[in-house]
């Protein structure tokens, strides 16, 4: 049922419950401006970084992913780590679809001159925390839950991890 932003606020005054879960009118602005997206499918996926991730198709994802593994093999030693490209998956997590799964392309790392906790202690102590997945020995990037933008980000965040 779709009505006016008055009459959803009169009926939210006479239910008991909107007590607990008060929404004011900066609430609902901020509603209103995010369903508005919606409206128009190509702008949604644009616009909104969640489903702009969940719709990203899987060449895409290798494109992106041998950009950024050429930009780690330019700039750190194969003295510090190895690096691979391999297929994954993207866990979507919570809300509509909990044990959901989806195909992804990930950056892989073996780490040669320190341990795999403290890489990762490492990661997530830089000045923008990194978060990688530890599995097997190795560490995971996820290029689905990564922007092109934040390529150089996490360049610095391994050469930081590698060099404290």
């Amino acid at each position: 049922i779709i009505v006016g932003k008055k009459k959803f606020i009169d009926l939210c005054k006479k239910n008991p419950l909107t007590r607990a879960v008060r929404v004011d009118k900066f609430t609902l602005a901020a509603l209103e401006g995010t369903l508005k997206y919606y409206l128009d499918e190509d702008k949604a996926i644009n616009e909104i970084p969640t489903l702009r991730m969940l719709t990203t198709p899987i060449d895409k994802l290798s494109e992106k992913a041998e950009v950024l593994k050429r930009l780690i093999c330019e700039n750190i030693s194969e003295d510090y780590l190895h690096i691979d490209v391999e297929d994954g998956y993207s866990e979507v997590g919570g809300g509509s679809l909990p044990m959901e799964k989806l195909p992804s392309k990930c950056i892989v790392l073996n780490i040669k001159s320190l341990s795999l906790n403290e890489f990762e202690k490492r990661l997530r102590s830089y000045e923008v925390p990194v978060i990688a997945r530890l599995y097997k020995e190795r560490v995971y990037f996820d290029l689905r839950t990564i922007d092109e933008e934040e390529f150089g980000l996490i360049l610095d965040a391994i050469r930081y991890a590698l060099e404290c």
